[in-house]
């Protein structure tokens, strides 16, 4: 009787199995360029409200020295797009970048239009593309016009790729791609961010590479590794509930074979971080306050302007502190 109820019990439909872009996918250059260090999170959010942490692998290969993390609010035809790719990137034995932007950007526009094809033209078996180059000659007037308005109203897809890989040299390339616009080069600053927590994660990674001078030519994989970390982390406080803790970092450099960071050194970056490099509320701030003012103190007593401005040298014809 089960195994007759399980006959009858329908395969979940793509829909009900999209995760949500509630995610966060980092990549970084180090060692002169020569290496990409990456970090993501690892949970699964359904439609349904639902959420799982450490079951999504959210990087995969496109070529042998090319990888893609992705994140999207309709991850069902991520796969398709991946897989597109990989075929066109098949016959090259390195690709340039060029060759994989292009191989990325093919690959997005044939899906876009199968996707347009099924939501607003299956009983006309022409692609979106060939509707626009070829529907207004082929159809009436108002037929036309019905499905150019349907086509505008069919919901866009909305899948980010950040592409991360090395060229025929073996010196690394970061780039973002998504299905709504075209390919943006990161090389410089040497570290990018697509998801949910993007925004905490670029304002630390810029904030470490100002503070401590640090480029792709300077920073060593021990502090890559730690920055990719610190960021995710960082996104996990900023995000709560959106981002996994479940943590997947890896490792790439040209003709060699892809390295992940294990748990235990994951748990050792996610400790430095908790202990020294959490940002933190100092002790000793009760006065802070005092130094507080209005215009109308302007001029008080001597020594509360020195409390407020410190002591005032008269140089020319104006001030500068003490």
């Amino acid at each position: 009787m089960i195994g007759n109820a399980l006959h009858n019990i329908r395969p979940p439909k793509p829909s009900e199995l999209r995760v949500s872009a509630v995610t966060i996918c980092i990549a970084a250059l180090c060692k002169f360029g020569r290496t990409i260090v990456t970090a993501s999170d690892q949970m699964v959010s359904l439609t349904s409200g639902q959420a799982a942490d450490g079951l999504a692998l959210k990087t995969k290969p496109i070529h042998d020295h090319w990888h893609v993390l992705s994140a999207s609010n309709d991850s069902e035809h991520v796969p398709f797009i991946l897989d597109h790719t990989a075929t066109l990137l098949g016959k090259y034995e390195t690709p340039t970048i060029q060759q994989v932007l292009n191989a990325m950007s093919r690959s997005i526009d044939a899906k876009v239009n199968e996707h347009v094809r099924v939501k607003a033209l299956r009983n006309y078996q022409m692609t979106g593309r060939e509707f626009w180059l070829e529907g207004r000659k082929n159809l009436t007037d108002k037929t036309f016009d019905r499905l150019a308005l349907k086509i505008e109203k069919t919901e866009k897809l909305d899948c980010d790729f950040l592409v991360c890989g090395f060229d025929e040299r073996g010196d690394g390339h970061l780039f973002k791609i998504t299905t709504e616009s075209d390919g943006v080069l990161y090389d410089s600053p040497g570290f990018w961010a697509i998801g949910t927590g993007v925004d905490s994660v670029l304002n630390l990674m810029a904030f470490y590479a100002d503070r401590y001078m640090l480029t792709k030519h300077t920073t060593t994989l021990s502090h890559a590794l730690y920055l990719v970390c610190a960021a995710k982390f960082m996104a996990e406080q900023t995000h709560e509930g959106s981002i996994g803790r479940q943590t997947l970092v890896s490792i790439h450099e040209f003709n060699k074979p892809v390295r992940w960071l294990a748990p235990a050194g994951i748990s050792m970056a996610r400790k430095k971080w908790e202990r020294e490099g959490m940002p933190r509320i100092p002790k000793n701030l009760s006065q802070l306050g005092e130094y507080s003012f209005t215009l109308d103190e302007m001029g008080s007593s001597p020594e509360r302007m020195v409390k407020l401005f410190g002591k005032r040298k008269r140089i020319n014809a104006g001030y500068e502190l003490g």
